[in-house]
């Protein structure tokens, strides 16, 4: 499996509740200008798919399992158009969208790098509502607050996600897809997840928790995953 990351995050921060005892093999990915990535041009999908696609090459996986969230499913999908959908055995999208372009979508992304840039009062209020609901993994909870991505930067992703419609690709054919909807997300609609999964042709699941479902539901998110590797073609 190679797992993308969404807005504001780093593969640490995005992905530790699930990878403890996990038993297939996982790459996973810092986004260029996220975490451990350097950055030297502006921010772009295009960019980003090549940075996974380069970590899919580079560790020399064979049709792997992609799994993104949130801002990591356009990037997701960037890389399945650039490489082909017989580059992977399947892909898990969770908690996203195949276009953000309307117009509720488009002013909470203009706005939400000035509210959730690093150390805004919001990020604050939000960071000690995660501890004080979740005081197991304060230590954890905290780190990740402390490597988000700078406000240049989460300005540049947020202008991405604004453009991204893959309605405008006829071209694109996918892998075999589970599409995860959070039932609680306030970020994303779960009725524009669930349009998006009609859209691509995929397969629909209900998790009951909010954006953040990997945080709040790894139970879930790890069942789902263990269902989609057994597609790997014999052979």
């Amino acid at each position: 499996m190679v797992l993308v990351h969404g807005w504001g995050k780093t593969g640490d921060s995005a992905w530790w509740p699930i990878l403890a005892g996990r038993k297939s093999t996982m790459a996973v990915v810092d986004l260029p200008g996220h975490g451990d990535s350097e950055l030297w041009k502006p921010f772009t999908f295009d960019l980003a798919a090549r940075a996974v696609l380069g970590v899919i090459e580079h560790a020399g996986i064979d049709a792997p399992v992609l799994v993104a969230h949130s801002m990591g499913g356009p990037v997701a999908l960037t890389a399945i158009r650039a490489a082909g959908a017989p580059a992977f055995t399947a892909m898990v999208a969770l908690a996203t969208s195949a276009y953000w372009v309307r117009p509720r979508l488009a002013a909470t992304m203009a706005l939400a790098p000035y509210v959730m840039g690093p150390r805004s009062p919001l990020l604050v209020h939000t960071e000690r509502s995660d501890l004080a609901r979740l005081p197991e993994w304060a230590p954890h909870i905290a780190w990740s607050y402390r490597h988000r991505p700078t406000r240049p930067l989460l300005r540049e992703g947020a202008a991405a996600l604004r453009r991204f419609d893959v309605r405008d690709w006829p071209e694109l054919e996918m892998p075999p897809t589970d599409w995860v909807v959070a039932t609680g997300d306030r970020v994303l609609p779960p009725v524009h997840q669930h349009a998006s999964a009609r859209l691509l042709g995929a397969e629909v699941h209900l998790v009951d928790a909010p954006h953040s479902l990997v945080l709040e539901a790894p139970g879930a998110v790890g069942a789902i995953l263990d269902r989609a590797l057994p597609r790997r073609p014999s052979g």
